[in-house]
């Protein structure tokens, strides 16, 4: 993960990895170690977020439940 990175780069990487195919429905997160939340909206570069370069972060890929339906 570099700070130049677009979220849409992270999600063509994991679009592209073949163990992610099952997953079309997340949300991306980049937590730091201090607790800070980041939603990451597809269009933002990771370097608009936060400074990574600290190497304080994770990125957290968690389910979107909101494309679900019943």
């Amino acid at each position: 993960l570099n700070p130049g990175d677009s979220v849409m780069d992270i999600r063509q990487f994991l679009l592209d990895a073949p163990e992610m195919c099952y997953f079309t429905c997340y949300e991306l997160l980049l937590r730091s170690k201090d607790g800070e939340t980041h939603h990451l909206d597809d269009y933002n570069e990771i370097s608009e977020v936060a400074d990574i370069t600290s190497g304080d972060y994770s990125l957290e890929m968690v389910a979107d439940r909101s494309g679900l339906m019943f």
